[in-house]
């Protein structure tokens, strides 16, 4: 049986500021999806083309970017630092 499954992570990290004490934060997000057979799609870059979303029929590179920053592990991962910086009196 032939695996076509994969998981972008991504981790974001921030580092150096004051408020911070020197500590490193970092914030994780990843997506589940299928590498496609083809590539399809005009939107984003990399692997956009060929990262296959089961759920939504399409690869992330056919959805419109707003939609794809909604559900991507970069923007799932900038959401959580932002939270983290806020929570922290950084932001």
């Amino acid at each position: 049986m032939e695996r076509r499954t994969a998981d972008p992570y991504i981790a974001h990290p921030h580092r150096g500021s004051h408020k911070l004490n020197g500590r490193t934060i970092t914030a994780r997000g990843t997506i589940e999806g299928q590498i496609a057979y083809e590539e399809n799609g005009g939107n984003g870059f990399g692997y956009d083309p060929v990262f296959y979303l089961p759920e939504r029929g399409c690869t992330t590179a056919q959805l419109e970017p707003e939609e794809k920053n909604k559900i991507s592990h970069r923007g799932q991962a900038l959401r959580k630092m932002y939270e983290i910086l806020k929570k922290e009196n950084v932001i």
